[in-house]
């Protein structure tokens, strides 16, 4: 869970649970102090609302790691989200292809081996 000062106390301020969800790479959202956006480790952004204590998923990213092209000597790095000063937008670095990419969402508790998805499309040809 989400810790930290409440946003209209001032320093020092004792610790507070801000919010029911848990995320990584924290970042601000908007300069209010009420937002802040996070990952998961499902890849998924989400924000919380600091002032109610809620939080939820916006989107999945589908991607953990961008690795580089080899003109670009940097190394692999993670999504490292930021939120805008105005609090509207959230950016991110993906290398999965957020418009065309195939997407399959299990619909389903899994079941010994067998997993079922709402679509197989894009996924490879093979053995079962």
């Amino acid at each position: 869970m989400m810790r930290g000062k409440k946003w209209d106390e001032p320093l020092p301020s004792n610790i507070h649970f801000l919010a029911g969800i848990s995320t990584g790479d924290v970042s601000p959202c908007g300069r209010s102090g009420r937002w802040i956006c996070g990952d998961s480790g499902v890849a998924q952004i989400r924000v919380a609302d600091l002032r109610s204590g809620d939080g939820w998923s916006v989107m999945e990213t589908n991607s953990y790691l961008c690795f580089p092209s080899n003109r670009d000597y940097s190394g692999p790095y993670d999504i490292d989200l930021k939120g805008s000063p105005d609090g509207t937008k959230i950016a991110f670095v993906s290398t999965y292809d957020q418009k065309d990419g195939p997407v399959a969402r299990i619909t389903k508790e899994a079941a010994g081996d067998v997993i079922e998805v709402d679509s197989t499309d894009g996924f490879p040809t093979g053995p079962t």
